[in-house]
This record gives structure tokens, sequence and C-alpha cells, in this order.
């Protein structure tokens, strides 16, 4: 068990992670803060048309952006955590200004 031990230690076990950290920003993180950006752009200009709570328009791109939010969210990295823009992003819309 010790010899396992040792030998372990040994190994290019950080490189590994490199590899995996790097697939999983590449392949999963990127691409979904991309698709919140695209659809959330969406929703502005949704809003920007017909900020009504009947906008069929409204809703359906309310929806699309809180679809891609449940990808994005378990995210705590980055910009999404320094300036707390998750916390902002869950309480859309904010009717009592509590996050600006």
């Amino acid at each position: 068990m010790r010899l396992i031990a040792f030998a372990l230690l040994f190994l290019p076990l950080p490189a590994l992670a490199d590899a995996v950290v790097d697939r999983v920003v590449d392949d999963v993180a990127l691409p979904a803060v991309t698709r919140f950006a695209d659809v959330t752009g969406h929703l502005a200009e949704a809003a920007q048309s017909d900020c009504t709570a009947t906008s069929a328009d409204l809703v359906t791109a309310w929806n699309d952006a809180m679809d891609v939010w449940f990808a994005v969210q378990p995210l705590r990295t980055g910009p999404l955590e320094d300036a707390a823009l998750r916390q902002s992003i869950a309480y859309w819309p904010d009717t009592q200004g509590h996050r600006q």
C-alpha cells in the first residue's frame, strides 16, 4: 500500500487535472455563458418592443433566458460570482429594487 501511495506522488496528476478543467471551460462553461448572453439579448429586445406581461414574445424570451440560466447558474466563478450577478439574475424582475 505504501508503494502505491509513493508511486502516486510521481504521477503527472496536475497535467490530467488541467486537461479536465480546460475541457469543462471550453465545452461547458464558455458555451453556456455565450448562449446566456445571446438569449438575454433577445430578452432585452423583446422587452424594448413590448414590456407587458401579456406579450407572447416577451414571455417566450423570458422562458428561453431562464432555461439557459439553469445551465449557467452552477458556475460559481468569475464575474458572475465577483459582482454577485447570480443573485441579481435569480431575482429577475426585482420589483422592489433590492438588486441594482
